[in-house]
């Protein structure tokens, strides 16, 4: 199931079905076999992740808030870091939570640490990938 900001393909097509060919709720629900308010559901859903990718689009390109993360990722952060992770830099973070004190944050396990290298790899691979195998980072 490949997911585009936390969305399955599937659900993107139900959500760009009610809100761009402005179908009514009963016909996308119909056409996909689920309820109406699942179709509700999933356009509030589609609404929320297109307001963050614009928070994101906004962000400082060398800062968290440029990343997009999962919940889980986000969640593991602002439980173990500062109030404001968004604005931190990249590499600063790297470098205040190693690869090995990270994963034993509640909830991160390996698809965590996966999903948060990838993340950081689109915009600094050489941090991602000495974060990961647990070298050092330079400034």
């Amino acid at each position: 199931m490949i997911t585009h900001n936390r969305m399955t393909d599937r659900n993107w097509s139900i959500y760009w079905a009610r809100v761009r060919d402005k179908r009514t709720l009963k016909s996308v629900a119909d056409e996909n076999n689920i309820t109406r308010e699942r179709v509700r559901q999933i356009v509030s859903k589609g609404n929320r992740v297109l307001e963050y990718m614009g928070a994101v689009d906004a962000a400082p390109k060398d800062t968290l808030g440029c990343l997009v993360l999962s919940t889980r990722v986000e969640n593991a952060i602002a439980n173990e870091s500062w109030s404001d992770w968004r604005s931190v830099k990249i590499r600063d973070f790297l470098r205040a939570h190693p690869h090995s004190k990270f994963r034993m944050y509640p909830n991160v396990g390996k698809k965590a640490l996966a999903e948060l290298r990838d993340a950081v790899a689109v915009f600094d691979e050489e941090a991602a990938t000495l974060w990961f195998n647990g070298e050092e980072i330079p400034e």
